[in-house]
C-alpha cells in the first residue's frame, strides 16, 4: 500500500536532569537525527510530556487535519498528463505544508511571548518575528502586561522532570498573577471563528498538571494553571483558560494513566537517575 501522508513518528525526550536530547548525530556523522524508541532505551532517556498525550486519542485535531486534505483536493486541479498517485501525493503534501505553516507560526509566537518577557534573541530571531501580524504582537504585549506580576520572580522556557512517573517537558512560564497568586502557563496557537468560542481541548489542562506536579506543587489549589489561546486566523485575538481545582486534579489523574499505558504499550522502564561522580 501507498503511504500517502506519512505519520509522525518523532518523538522529544530528555536527560534524567532534564536537558532536552531531541536529536543525536548520525553514525556517519553527515549530521543530525530524531531520536527514537532504540535510542531512548540504550540512553536512558525521558519522554515528553506532549509525546506521552499523543497516546490519547484528539478526535477534533484529527478531524482538522482530514478537513486540510479535503479542501487541497477541492482546490488543486489535476495537471496535465498526471496520475492518480502523482495527484494523491501532491494533494498530501499541499495538506501537510498548511499544518507546517501552522506549526511554524506556534514557535513564532512562542519566541514573542520569550521576547515581551525579557529574553534576549538574536537579530536572525528578532527578524523572524516580524511575520507575526502586528495587531498580534500589541495583544500578546497586553496580556502580559494585564495578566502577570512581572515585578515578582518568574520563569520562562525551563525544562522539568518528574522522574517518580517518568516524563519530562518544557514549561512555557512560571510566576505570579496580578493580585499575587502563583501560576504556571502555556502558550497556545489555534486557528478561530469571528464571535465564536474557541475549542479547548481537554489535553491542554493535562499538559498543564503534569508541568504542575514536576515543578514539586504538591496541593493544585496553591497555583492557576492556565492555557493562553493566540489566533492564528483572527490578529489580535487573544483567549484564556484558567483551570479550576478540580479539573486540575482530576487532569492530573488521568495524565498519570496515560504515562502508565504510554510505557505499557512502548515496552520501555521508566528512566533512573543517573548519578555523576
Amino acid at each position: 500500500m501507498i503511504e500517502y501522508i506519512k505519520t509522525n513518528q518523532s518523538a522529544h525526550w530528555y536527560k534524567t536532569d532534564g536537558t532536552p536530547c531531541h536529536q543525536i548525530e548520525k553514525k556517519d556523522k553527515s549530521g543530525l537525527r530524531n531520536v527514537d524508541l532504540r535510542d531512548a532505551r540504550k540512553l536512558n532517556l525521558v519522554p515528553s510530556v506532549t509525546s506521552i498525550l499523543n497516546i490519547i486519542a484528539k478526535p477534533q485535531l484529527e478531524a482538522w487535519k482530514q478537513e486540510q486534505v479535503l479542501l487541497a483536493a477541492l482546490t488543486l486541479p489535476i495537471k496535465e498528463g498526471e496520475g492518480a498517485k502523482e495527484y494523491a501525493t501532491r494533494i498530501a503534501q499541499d495538506a501537510l505544508a498548511y499544518t507546517k505553516e501552522a506549526a511554524e507560526m506556534g514557535t513564532l509566537i512562542h519566541l514573542y511571548f520569550e521576547y515581551v518577557l525579557g529574553q534576549e534573541l538574536s537579530a536572525v530571531e528578532l527578524e523572524e518575528l516580524d511575520k507575526i501580524p502586528e495587531e498580534t504582537q500589541e495583544a500578546i504585549k497586553k496580556f502580559v502586561t494585564e495578566h502577570f506580576d512581572l515585578t515578582m520572580p518568574y520563569e520562562t522556557e525551563r525544562s522539568i522532570v518528574n522522574l517518580d512517573i517518568g516524563y519530562a517537558g518544557t514549561r512555557d512560564f512560571k510566576g505570579f498573577l496580578k493580585g499575587g497568586r502563583r501560576v504556571i502557563a502555556d502558550w497556545k496557537t489555534k486557528n478561530t471563528k469571528p464571535g465564536g468560542k474557541i475549542f479547548i481541548s481537554p489535553d491542554n489542562s493535562y499538559q498543564l498538571s503534569a508541568y504542575a506536579a514536576a515543578e514539586g506543587v504538591g496541593n493544585l489549589k496553591d497555583v492557576v494553571l492556565m492555557n493562553v489561546y493566540v489566533s492564528r486566523s483572527e490578529p489580535g485575538r487573544i483567549d484564556s483558560e484558567a483551570w479550576g481545582v478540580d479539573d486540575s486534579i482530576k487532569s492530573y489523574d488521568i495524565f498519570k494513566a496515560a504515562c502508565k499505558l504510554w510505557y505499557l504499550i512502548k515496552k520501555l522502564e521508566k528512566p533512573v537517575m543517573e548519578i555523576t561522580k
